[in-house]
């Protein structure tokens, strides 16, 4: 085992991921256990169908193995995240054989919050107004009309919980981009976030996930993390441990699409 896996480190892996997955429920995901594998799904969004393989190699690819050999389940496998940690050569490998290529890979950043925000131009408002919070969303992200109608149910059903809190990006008094934050595990975490198009190139994604924290009054010294999607060609297939900085990776995870 890694010498970086204190209990400081794997109890944040822990907790984050924990907290990843009650955000997921709050809007309508299911998140079932199958082989020793999580299966996360929503009933409407069909881009919400993975599967998460967080035990150690070995272990991974027998479960993995059985899922695929499984005549009920094989049909439904079409997302698959491996948690670099555990990941190997030989492991990709055995995954290309069955099919599977490398989509991209997410890494999960995080903190531990000063409670002091930097000055910046970007000013980070709370939103009370769901259905227009909704729509900027969908416009950030480029979303159809078909899925943009399923995000405002799903938005308005996320709302009813106190836990999750939703804001706007202003810049000159202007709507730029949303996020939402969700608190729960002993972590918040920083989910959504979207800026419009007119306002990207100009940004600083720590800066503005300053700013959220400080709005959303996360009291100092609580963890705090958000996670970075790449493609493909710019993944990472090793994890990369803290090397110190406001923000360093927790946990990253391979994504294979078959």
């Amino acid at each position: 085992m890694p010498d970086l896996m204190t209990s400081d480190f794997v109890n944040g892996r822990d907790r984050t991921l924990q907290n990843n997955l009650s955000w997921l429920k709050l809007f309508g995901c299911t998140i079932r256990e199958k082989l020793g594998l999580l299966h996360v799904t929503h009933p409407d969004l069909a881009y919400y169908n993975a599967w998460l393989a967080y035990p150690g190699p070995m272990e991974a690819r027998e479960r993995i193995a059985a899922l695929l050999s499984d005549s009920e389940l094989s049909g439904q496998v079409r997302d698959l995240y491996v948690d670099c940690l555990w990941h190997t050569r030989a492991l990709g490998e055995w995954l290309v054989g069955q099919g599977f290529e490398v989509a991209g890979s997410t890494t999960t950043m995080s903190s531990v919050w000063a409670g002091v925000e930097r000055a910046s131009d970007w000013r980070v408002v709370p939103c009370d107004d769901i259905e227009k919070w909704s729509a900027v969303y969908s416009t950030g992200f480029g979303l159809s009309a078909r899925e943009a109608a399923i995000e405002d149910q799903r938005w308005a059903k996320a709302a009813a919980e106190t836990s999750g809190l939703r804001f706007w990006f202003l810049r000159k008094e202007e709507i730029t981009g949303v996020c939402q934050t969700h608190t729960g595990s002993g972590v918040t975490g920083l989910f959504s976030l979207t800026l419009l198009a007119a306002a990207r190139g100009r940004s600083d994604l720590k800066t503005i996930g300053r700013s959220v924290f400080s709005s959303a009054g996360v009291p100092a010294s609580s963890v705090v993390y958000y996670e970075r999607a790449r493609p493909s060609k710019r993944c990472r297939t090793r994890f990369r441990p803290p090397r110190g900085g406001r923000f360093a990776p927790l946990r990253s995870m391979i994504w294979y699409r078959r």
